[in-house]
């Protein structure tokens, strides 16, 4: 009985760190990502779930669940959480560089320059880097541009 007794012990304490640590980060992340936000999805909010997923998007009245949006949507609220993270990092001088590989997959056309947008903002206080090989549709995004060449062997 002492086995399950500090087992419940253990499960509590884990879960009371867990849930110290999501309301330590969850405000300054919603608040570092809210600029983003507001270029991409003006007047809406998200709402973090377990683990700082996005679990809603709040436009108007109506909270939208995470599984009914779009797959564009979605892959666009990741890559903006990303961004406030990233920015949230940056500001507590333990920077990190975002990268985004083959990202904005499903976005159409006038949301990719919406978030082009966020992400020449965000580049303004932290490192991002785009790996893709969209190279026209990417090419609105601007940035310094490597090309990867064949591998050549002597």
């Amino acid at each position: 009985m002492h086995e399950i007794g500090a087992l419940q012990l253990l499960d509590r304490e884990l879960s009371s760190a867990a849930n110290e640590i999501r309301e330590r980060f969850a405000k300054p992340v919603l608040d570092r990502l809210a600029p983003y936000m507001s270029l991409v999805f003006p007047e809406a909010a998200l709402n973090f779930g377990d683990g700082f997923a996005p679990k809603e998007l709040r436009r108007g009245s109506d909270p939208e669940a995470l599984a009914s949006l779009s797959d564009g949507t979605r892959e666009q609220l990741a890559v903006l959480v990303r961004l406030g993270f990233g920015r949230l990092l940056a500001e507590t001088d333990s920077p990190a560089p975002l990268i985004l590989d083959d990202a904005l997959v499903y976005s159409d056309d006038q949301r990719i320059e919406l978030m082009f947008a966020a992400l020449k903002r965000a580049a303004q206080s932290h490192q991002v880097l785009v790996l893709t090989c969209r190279e026209r549709t990417f090419a609105g995004l601007g940035g310094h541009r490597i090309a990867i060449s064949a591998w050549q062997t002597s």
